[in-house]
């Protein structure tokens, strides 16, 4: 099977092409750039360079979220475009699972934070198993704070940018159970996402109108919204 992974739900907008659970080929872009404008020429120069046709693509896997509204909305609204297209089915997986399984094998809880607002993140918590991570915090928005309470009382390797931004804070609430991922594994990857997605079965196939995005939270404009009319 090949398999187009897609995920923009943060700084990075990353794609992957992956065959029969073997990667081909990863284009990631981190830098602060409209993925709007980006994604395209990135899978059609992906696609070029490795000799298929978006003819020949089996399946799509697509990151959808938590993150960015913008970032999600664009890699989701791609991929069901695709996918529609295509007639193609589409396996989705949250970016924090992600992020946790560019982790793995890690004999501990790996959390997932990513920047949400101020001192709030996206997160979740996992943990490697031989059949692969299984849940023990749900995806969820709360403030590093919160996050860090919640937590079991056992060695954590902490992944993401947000994770990254409290870094200080973490490792004085923690201690020594607190480890820390690299600088690489902080970046969202669409070869992760893809390989994560193989390992899925036909029963999370589907079709393009059947997914959506992982958002969490409402977004600033409805925050506003909410604010100027509270009340009335």
């Amino acid at each position: 099977m090949l398999l187009l992974g897609i995920d923009t739900s943060s700084q990075a907008a990353t794609a992957a092409l992956a065959k029969d659970g073997a990667i081909v080929c990863e284009y990631t872009l981190n830098q602060k750039k409209t993925h709007s404008a980006q994604l395209l020429p990135m899978i059609e120069q992906m696609l070029k360079a490795s000799g298929y046709e978006f003819s020949d693509i089996d399946a799509f896997a697509c990151g959808v979220g938590p993150g960015s509204f913008t970032g999600v909305r664009i890699g989701v609204t791609t991929v069901k475009g695709f996918a529609q297209a295509l007639n193609k089915p589409v396996i989705a997986a949250d970016s924090l699972e992600t992020l946790a399984f560019g982790c793995t094998p890690f004999d501990g809880i790996i959390v997932s934070a990513v920047f949400a607002r101020v001192d709030e993140v996206f997160c979740a918590a996992y943990e490697h198993t031989e059949n692969g991570l299984i849940t023990k915090i749900a995806p969820s928005v709360m403030t590093i704070g919160e996050l860090l309470e919640s937590l079991p009382d056992e060695k954590c390797l902490f992944v993401g940018d947000g994770a990254v931004m409290h870094k200080d804070l973490i490792k004085e609430k923690t201690g020594e159970k607190a480890y820390f991922a690299g600088e690489r594994q902080n970046i969202i990857s669409a070869a992760n996402l893809a390989l994560l997605c193989n390992s899925r079965t036909e029963n999370d196939l589907k079709r393009y109108d059947e997914i959506s995005p992982l958002y969490l939270r409402v977004s600033q404009a409805e925050r506003e919204y909410e604010e100027k009319h509270k009340g009335e």
